[in-house]
């Protein structure tokens, strides 16, 4: 029993020797355990309120909201890591920069946001009568969520900071506090306040990650907010503007993919939509679990390596890393899809949702889980060229994604129905992974 268990040792430490695979284990333990309980809160809105014009309206609401979230947030959770490195290498104070970014974008965010509100407000009362679905009540939806989109923005901008630190489990911890917060307020309200307990629990349980992201680094790494802007200071500023421009406008094209499968799966057909959302949360699960951790880990373990290493060194673990998401994600991928109705009975089969119901998620669940392993290169990809700088050409590669994702979306729900939406994901995103690599190779005169 003592051979065994000094056995057991040694593996786990030699497997803490290697710090990449201990971080990359570490938090997907964290992130699986906070997006399980965050999974309950889907669970509770399709047990509760199943597929009607109702959940249907939340969830497009909440997909135009995660949309404009995930635009700003993108600078604090990949643009700011490389830069980051940078400065610890130079040794620059980093309180002087992360504020200034954080006092810089206030305005800003602030503005866009009353600006979007009017817009789709306008929008919404122009479109009543041609869609005919419950306007108003997606309008409502929209302004409870809308200051979430702050404090996700800035949570990102904590997370890239304690992520460059190596501090990657606190977000999915944090992740965790903040799907409590929304069951908790649901459970409390949700008769009174029917499906909109479920956005104002949103709207607390933002706050509250925000808060615990924040408190964090002032705890633990010794962040503290500063008032001080000089020249040399602002000059940098519209460096790091000038790079998270075209970072954010890479993401807007790349998060504005799931908002027109969204729209396009709204306007089809009513509970569509709602189909689409409890079939992808399930899906979300393994993605966040290992493509999003994987992807933040590396990144700052490469951005670190860019201004230590050779760059040849670089390119061939992007290529390394590549193979081994391929071989590490099939075998899921296979495991979820042959057992796909199993699940979704398990999951769905109850409540409000009807036999017919379930087996289209669990059909959605099965092509939606290929997506995995398209998706871990693609970030894979998407960190080598943000590392690099290299935003132009994410932004010209989103251009062509979006246009193909319109295209196929039409051609494939016309063909498959709302399965068809998850089809033209799988081929717009293997698309840009054939480019991502024709330049990759192009431009660095890598050998395979």
């Amino acid at each position: 029993m003592e051979y065994k268990i000094n056995f057991i040792k040694k593996i786990l430490a030699s497997f803490k020797t290697d710090s990449i695979a201990f971080d990359t284990f570490y938090t997907s333990l964290w992130h699986i355990t906070s997006k399980c309980i965050g999974f309950l809160i889907p669970y509770f809105i399709a047990i509760k309120y199943g597929v009607s014009d109702q959940t249907d309206a939340f969830f497009i609401a909440y997909a135009v909201i995660w949309f404009l979230c995930v635009v700003f947030s993108s600078a604090g959770q990949l643009t700011l890591v490389p830069f980051i490195a940078e400065k610890k290498s130079k040794k620059e104070d980093l309180n002087v920069f992360i504020t200034n970014i954080i006092k810089t974008s206030f305005f800003v965010i602030l503005i866009i946001l009353i600006i979007f509100l009017v817009l789709s407000k306008f929008f919404l009362n122009l479109v009543n009568t041609s869609i005919q679905r419950d306007t108003k009540a997606i309008f409502d939806f929209i302004l409870i969520l809308s200051p979430t989109v702050l404090f996700y923005t800035y949570g990102g901008i904590f997370e890239g900071y304690l992520n460059y630190h190596k501090k990657f489990w606190i977000y999915p911890l944090s992740l965790a506090f903040r799907s409590l917060t929304i069951i908790i307020i649901f459970l409390l309200f949700s008769t009174k306040l029917n499906i909109y307990s479920v956005a104002i629990g949103y709207l607390i349980g933002e706050f509250v990650l925000l808060l615990n992201l924040y408190f964090v680094s002032v705890k633990k790494l010794g962040y503290k907010f500063v008032s001080l802007l000089n020249e040399d200071t602002t000059d940098r500023l519209k460096h790091f503007f000038k790079i998270a421009f075209f970072q954010i406008a890479f993401t807007v094209l790349t998060a504005i993919n799931p908002l027109i499968d969204k729209t396009i799966a709204f306007i089809f057909a009513e509970g569509n939509l709602s189909i689409l959302e409890y079939a992808e949360k399930i899906y979300l699960i393994f993605y966040n679990a290992i493509a999003v951790i994987f992807s933040k880990v590396l990144l700052s373990y490469w951005s670190d390596s860019y201004f230590l290493e050779p760059m040849s060194n670089l390119r061939n673990k992007i290529l390394d890393a590549s193979k081994k998401t391929i071989l590490f994600c099939l075998p899921i991928c296979i495991i979820v899809f042959l057992f796909k109705f199993s699940i979704a009975n398990i999951i769905f089969n109850r409540g409000n949702i009807n036999a017919e119901q379930v087996m289209l998620i669990a059909s959605l669940v099965g092509v939606f889980i290929y997506q995995l392993i398209p998706a871990m290169i693609f970030k894979i990809f998407v960190n080598y060229y943000v590392i690099n700088k290299l935003t132009t050409f994410l932004l010209a590669t989103s251009v062509v994604r979006v246009i193909l994702n319109v295209f196929f979306d039409i051609i494939c729900i016309n063909l498959f129905g709302i399965i068809g939406i998850v089809y033209s994901t799988l081929i717009h995103t293997t698309i840009s992974i054939a480019l991502f690599l024709l330049y990759f190779y192009k431009s660095n005169k890598v050998t395979p």
